[in-house]
């Protein structure tokens, strides 16, 4: 399958399952009108109908349900390895292939019966058909399968695109209320048919009459479906996999690619398996979110040898890469696939989720840029502490980085860490150094004017006032994604960084709240009332350095 096909599949396979899960939340919708009663539900049944039994639906809707089975079979036969599945994944596999007899079944007391045998499918005729809620119940479980089926493929698309992610809670609620609300409509209708047979005892048969005037015998039609559909399918899907089996254990005999890892891990591939699933093959954890389908980032890792003898990206991995900013040696390693021996680096943690894979992509492998960098510090504290019960320290300083935070967040800057009782930000990283330095000019004067609020607020906690200093300083830095495991964030790192530290600590010896680098301030073009230049000695610096101090920052 050639590049262009296999994004083209790839997109057709999505499409369709989008198509067939609308197709499925109308008929839940469908179902759950009937808690109003069967009247309410044959009216909006009349509305469905209009928009899915139609000429062009009739041939449509089968050809996209065929499409959308054969895409994801063929997707599923061709991996080689089913190692890397995730417990929601084997739920999926397994629900799908399942998901085909349970539509078929469906089907055939419905459609089918209606367009072969003349059968009036309406709820009245099949709420009266059904025996005991044990029909109820094994009906509902058949479309639930189909149901999380699809739910499962729509969350997963859902988490790697960061323009749905934030309508995740509201999407899983909507997914967990509707097969309920369909499940108690069912339940209602096949109840108000029970009570019109209690009114009138040849309800049923008079709804037979009209509905099936053929008397068709539903219960041969539904052993013909098992007979000549269900039991073909299945064992269809049995050789497909008995086949697939035998056709990548013998591949395996030619395991000539060789894919060397970090501290020494090698796996041993044929021609055509991705670096994905030579990790996967050979028992390496390796994040892959969206599947290995190449719609998010958390598989990439570093080509650091054999580069050049690997094929291009192909469209879909080249938007991903350009997304998150990747270097040249920076591929997915599910749509890798390569044909000679090559070193590589898994860039991510394997438990790395979704969330690594939104906006933080574009620093993960380090970038030089000028922003501006803050360093608070709370004066005193230390001694304060001492004559506090831990909880209250926890408490005082909760409240703090609440304040510090929320004021640096809704100034645009970036929380990188605290440290102690005195906290690190970062200003422009998106916006630019001037920018960045106006915003972090005017956090510093909102955090004054705040701290004056919680001195307020704790005024029976605290013996004295709280009191803080502050040092801003704009400069290049290296920013990116730094640590190890959990402990990896944002952050940014160089000279910039320490001048801002230094100058935080001057405020002690100045006797003031702020300090400024002049190139800083010049580049904000604030005017300050009052201010007070200096030039101090920053550690690690030859050249004196221009700031500029100011006493209380309310005079920002």
């Amino acid at each position: 399958m050639t590049a262009t096909q296999e994004y083209f599949a790839e997109k057709l396979k999505l499409w369709t399952g989008m198509f067939l899960m609308f197709y499925c939340v109308t008929h839940y919708l469908n179902h759950s009108i009937g808690i109003f009663g069967l009247d309410a539900v044959e009216y909006i049944r009349n509305i469905f109908l209009f928009f899915w039994r139609n000429p062009f639906m009739n041939f449509f809707l089968p050809s996209v349900a065929v499409i959308h089975i054969y895409l994801s079979l063929s997707r599923v036969i061709r991996l080689a390895s089913f190692r890397g599945f995730k417990r929601h994944e084997w739920f999926q596999l397994i629900a799908g292939i399942l998901t085909v007899p349970a539509l078929a079944l469906h089907v055939s007391g419905t459609k089918i019966a209606h367009v072969f045998y003349g059968i009036n499918d309406t709820y009245t005729f099949l709420s009266s058909s059904i025996a005991d809620y044990t029909d109820i119940v094994i009906f509902n479980l058949l479309m639930l399968l189909v149901w999380m089926h699809g739910y499962i493929g729509v969350k997963y698309w859902m988490k790697v695109n960061s323009k749905y992610q934030s309508y995740l809670n509201q999407m899983g609620m909507f997914f967990f209320l509707l097969p309920i609300l369909s499940f108690v409509g069912v339940i209602s209708m096949f109840r108000e048919s029970n009570l019109n047979l209690l009114i009138d005892p040849k309800y049923k048969e008079k709804v037979f009459n009209s509905s099936n005037p053929e008397n068709v015998d539903l219960d041969k039609l539904t052993e013909d479906t098992i007979m000549y559909f269900v039991i073909p399918y299945l064992f269809l899907i049995i050789i497909l996999f008995t086949g697939r089996f035998i056709f990548f254990k013998i591949k395996r005999r030619n395991n000539s690619i060789q894919i060397s890892y970090p501290e020494g891990i090698i796996s041993k591939i044929f021609p055509g398996m991705s670096i994905l699933e030579a990790s996967i093959d050979a028992g390496i954890p390796h994040a892959h979110v969206c599947g290995g389908r190449g719609r998010c980032s958390t598989c990439r890792i570093r080509v650091d040898k054999g580069l050049d003898q690997l094929e291009p990206p192909r469209q879909k991995e080249k938007r991903v890469l350009r997304g998150i900013g990747a270097p040249e040696n920076v591929r997915l390693a599910c749509q890798a696939f390569p044909k000679i021996d090559l070193n590589v680096s898994p860039l991510l943690a394997h438990d790395a989720n979704y969330k690594e894979n939104a906006s933080e992509q574009k620093y993960i492998h380090g970038s030089d840029r000028e922003i501006c960098i803050m360093f608070t510090d709370l004066r005193a504290f230390t001694k304060m502490s001492e004559k506090k019960l831990p909880y209250d320290v926890v408490f005082i300083l909760n409240q703090y980085f609440k304040l510090m935070g929320e004021i640096i967040e809704n100034h645009g800057g970036y929380l990188d860490k605290f440290i102690g009782d005195g906290t690190m930000a970062l200003f422009g990283i998106e916006e630019g150094p001037k920018e960045g330095s106006r915003n972090a000019i005017m956090a510093a004067s909102q955090m004054n004017v705040e701290l004056k609020k919680l001195n307020e607020r704790l005024i029976h906690d605290l013996p004295f006032p709280l009191k803080m200093g502050i040092g801003i300083h704009s400069g290049d830095v290296i920013f990116g994604k730094m640590g190890y495991k959990h402990a990896k964030n944002l952050t940014a790192v160089g000279d910039a960084v320490n001048t801002a530290s230094r100058l935080e600590s001057l405020t002690k010896e100045f006797k003031c709240q702020l300090i400024i680098s002049k190139y800083t301030y010049e580049l904000s073009d604030y005017q300050f009332n009052t201010i007070e230049e200096d030039s101090v000695k920053i550690i690690g610096r030859d050249e004196m350095l221009d700031v500029v101090k100011i006493e209380n920052t309310s005079m920002v």
